[in-house]
């Protein structure tokens, strides 16, 4: 009985030996291979690979579907007037209108978000903003926020002047930036910003102070809507052939007679005016 016992007992000893032995070769194997061993039990390495692989390229699928509409704004359009004696005429994705004086910067998206119309200027502009009140239009200067939905105002922000906004018509709100101080300005008043704080006043004339304007390849259409707000003229211009106020056109006009900026565009067209009340008509005949 003994005698058996102890043979079993060996026995046991014996394969738990070759098992331990088995077991350090398979550590040491380990170590030499410069990849990991998969163990029988328990789920497959590649399994993990992949389930990470999934995890991620959601991840970041997630992300950029998140990011893409920020994404789409980063391009920018910068628009300067390195000229003195010119106002360059440039419009905006949604269709309004800026005049910048001479060495003024505008920059903008390529296309304006769907919440917001955001611009910044360095300089002095004159803006004729399109009325739209899902997106407000906001300017960005170096101290000053203009926020408005549809109007026509003067800006200027230089090393000079720190801060003045002209209103020719509508509703501006001006918000200085971390003295949580913001006033709303109407047609014929003006905004200073005056040891630090924002002040108003009242103007008799609200002019444009344009005497020359510079288009690069702007439509015809918006051609004449600025001449039309410039001159110091109750006479207008108009265009009978509509078609042709979708061609862009590369111009300088002075403006000092409506009448001589009416006879240059008939000759550019080919075209010949005639005049109905207090309206230039540009058409064929």
């Amino acid at each position: 009985m003994d005698q058996a016992w102890l043979n079993f007992c060996a026995h046991i000893h014996s394969e738990n030996t070759v098992e331990k032995a088995g077991e350090r070769e398979k550590v040491e194997l380990r170590k030499e291979l410069t990849y990991p061993v998969a163990r029988k039990r328990g789920v497959p390495l590649s399994f993990w690979g992949w389930s990470a692989a999934a995890v991620l390229c959601a991840l970041c699928v997630g992300v950029s579907i998140h990011l893409w509409p920020q994404l789409s704004l980063v391009e920018m359009v910068v628009v300067q007037n390195f000229e003195d004696d010119k106002v360059l005429v440039t419009t905006l994705p949604d269709g309004s209108v800026a005049l910048l004086s001479g060495k003024s910067k505008l920059t903008h998206p390529q296309s304006f978000a769907s919440n917001q119309r955001l611009v910044t200027l360095e300089g002095e502009a004159f803006f004729d903003i399109n009325r739209d009140e899902r997106r407000p239009f906001t300017i960005e200067t170096d101290r000053v926020t203009v926020e408005v939905l549809g109007t026509s105002f003067r800006l200027r922000s230089d090393e000079t002047c720190p801060f003045e906004l002209t209103v020719k018509s509508g509703i501006v709100k001006v918000v200085l930036m971390n003295m949580d101080q913001n006033v709303y300005a109407e047609a014929g008043e003006q905004v200073h910003l005056i040891a630090n704080w924002l002040q108003k006043s009242y103007v008799e004339d609200v002019g444009h102070g344009v005497h020359r304007l510079y288009f690069i390849d702007e439509p015809l259409g918006q051609i004449i809507r600025v001449v039309n707000a410039c001159v110091q003229e109750s006479v207008q211009l108009a265009i009978e052939d509509e078609s042709l106020l979708r061609r862009n056109f590369t111009v300088t006009l002075d403006i000092e007679s409506i009448e001589g900026i009416a006879e240059l565009l008939c000759n550019v067209l080919s075209m010949k005016q005639k005049m109905v009340g207090n309206i230039i008509y540009i058409g064929k005949e």
